[in-house]
């Protein structure tokens, strides 16, 4: 039986037979904690071990985590990558930045991974910004998708998450005893939680016009009744002025659901860590 997630993966192929520029990977480290960026679907790998051993032995945490944008009411959603052309790029042992141009549009995407060196926390971030370089305004709509897989099992994923508060989402798993919380910097004017495969649909192989996220579940609902294969949006819809920006970041930690922070206290965590990021991917096959 060909698992849900390779099928999927062979129909993007298929869906883009005129392929963008080809994405670039880039490894990040830090203490704990490993990752793999790309330029074109952001966030496809995060592995957190405990205290002195080594990621790489451990499951991944996420499936793809990604920005992606539509200007006007028409028309497909696209990463900027595909809609912006190959960035410029700098990079460290723990963060990468990506520097997007086009005629009317900059943009820069910063990602930051933070490992923990007495645990098994860490932090993955990213901030993007978009700068209208154009004449006349922009009718900007912008999508953070992002799928956790806590330790992803193909057998048991079992995973639920539920908004608790606008722009803050936690995915927790049923079967180990670990979160990972999710802050936008700025509150989001909608956002969408649901199995994987309708934000997949949406935005990664995205075929359907534009989108516009439903603002479902209520908040403080968990979602699903039966804990599964989840994921989340949030949207961002604004007027960008000729010279004007438009920033947003999101910064999700992975740590013990004992140790999920209330709402209240989300504000010291995000000004501790700089609020530098979080973004979104394809991974090759995930087992269903």
């Amino acid at each position: 039986m060909v698992p849900i997630r390779a099928l999927l993966s062979t129909v993007a192929v298929l869906a883009t037979l005129a392929p963008p520029a080809a994405a670039a990977n880039f490894n990040l480290a830090d203490r704990n904690s490993s990752a793999v960026i790309s330029d074109r679907n952001g966030a496809t790998v995060w592995r957190v071990a405990p205290s002195g051993q080594n990621p790489a032995a451990f499951a991944d945490n996420i499936f793809l985590s990604n920005y992606y944008y539509r200007i006007g009411s028409t028309g497909n959603e696209a990463p900027l990558l595909v809609a912006l052309g190959a960035p410029e790029t700098r990079s460290t042992a723990n963060s990468v930045q990506f520097s997007f141009r086009s005629a009317d549009l900059a943009a820069t995407i910063d990602w930051q991974l933070k490992g923990d060196a007495g645990g098994v926390l860490a932090t993955l971030s990213k901030t993007v910004s978009f700068t209208n370089l154009s004449a006349a305004a922009i009718d900007f709509h912008l999508f953070d998708y992002t799928d956790f897989d806590i330790r992803f099992n193909a057998l048991t994923q079992l995973d639920t998450a539920r908004l608790v508060s606008p722009g803050r989402i936690i995915t927790s798993s049923s079967s180990i005893p670990f979160s990972i919380d999710a802050s936008a910097q700025v509150a989001a004017d909608r956002y969408q939680i649901s199995n994987f495969i309708t934000p997949y649909f949406q935005f990664f192989i995205d075929q359907d016009g534009p989108t516009t996220l439903p603002n479902t579940p209520a908040l403080g609902a968990e979602f699903p009744a039966t804990p599964g294969d989840t994921a989340f949006a949030f949207q961002w819809s604004r007027m960008i002025a000729p010279g004007d920006s438009f920033t947003v970041g999101q910064v999700a930690r992975y740590l013990p659901t004992s140790s999920v922070p209330e709402p209240a206290n989300w504000a010291y965590f995000i000004a501790g860590f700089g609020l530098i990021g979080i973004a979104a991917r394809r991974r090759t096959a995930k087992a269903a």
